[in-house]
């Protein structure tokens, strides 16, 4: 009986080892060489050669996000080091690679919604968006902007839900950013209405981020699984 105990655990055990064995892949995030495109995956038996100049940014099982210069020529299980694989995060980035990032996680649509336009700039932890939908993840204490409609309405309101409190926000001039409402403070136990001249409501829920999430390798991760997924396309393509 003891035998056939050994014999089962063992078996369980090489199982296992398989499964990790075959979890130590990685994804392809950015990239500036051709031959690695976004969303491809490299199995933990593969090399990974990033030519002279180029830069490859790759998810790792973990979540975490390595950044790789070439020249470079290295094997995929010596980058993962055998990691455990977090397969909720896995599995939305590899949809968020193969989709363009579309966001799926929003609040709860407004009749009047459209598709909101390109962001004006890169990605921040500090800024609401023009293309803010769903969820928006920002720094936690950290002082918001707003960033100004394609429209370029002359103000905006913001409605705390919540609270049924609201506050506009006034641009100066030709200025494309303004300071969050000190009337609304920043909350994730609320859903924000964000309403402009000819841009249609949009709806979002602030995910208050500590700082240590927010760092470099972290980002992609803490991003995913906050479902800022609008965020994290921008981040992903750098």
């Amino acid at each position: 009986m003891r035998h056939y105990i050994a014999v089962a655990t063992a078996a369980v055990l090489a199982a296992i080892a398989v499964v990790s064995g075959a979890a130590a892949d990685i994804l392809i995030v950015s990239s500036t060489t051709p031959e690695l495109k976004p969303g491809m995956q490299l199995a933990d038996s593969a090399k990974l050669d990033v030519p002279a100049g180029a830069k490859v940014r790759v998810l790792l099982p973990s979540g975490a996000t390595l950044q790789i210069n070439g020249a470079s020529s290295r094997l995929v299980k010596e980058i993962t080091k055998g990691e455990p694989l977090v397969e909720s995060v896995w599995a939305k980035a590899k949809e968020l690679l193969a989709t363009g990032g579309v966001d799926q996680s929003r609040t709860g649509a407004v009749r009047s919604f459209t598709p909101p336009p390109p962001a004006v700039q890169g990605f921040s932890w500090t800024l609401v968006g023009t293309n803010a939908s769903g969820n928006v993840c920002v720094e936690r204490d950290a002082a918001l902007l707003v960033e100004r409609p394609a429209s370029r309405a002359a103000d905006i309101t913001i409605i705390d839900t919540a609270r049924n409190t609201r506050a506009v926000v006034g641009f100066a001039g030709d200025a494309m950013k303004a300071d969050w409402p000190a009337a609304l403070p920043p909350s994730a136990e609320t859903t924000y209405q964000i309403v402009a001249a000819n841009s249609g409501v949009r709806q979002i829920k602030l995910r208050l981020i500590d700082k240590a999430g927010t760092s470099d390798a972290a980002a992609l991760r803490t991003l995913l699984e906050n479902d800022c997924r609008t965020q994290a396309r921008v981040w992903a393509k750098g």
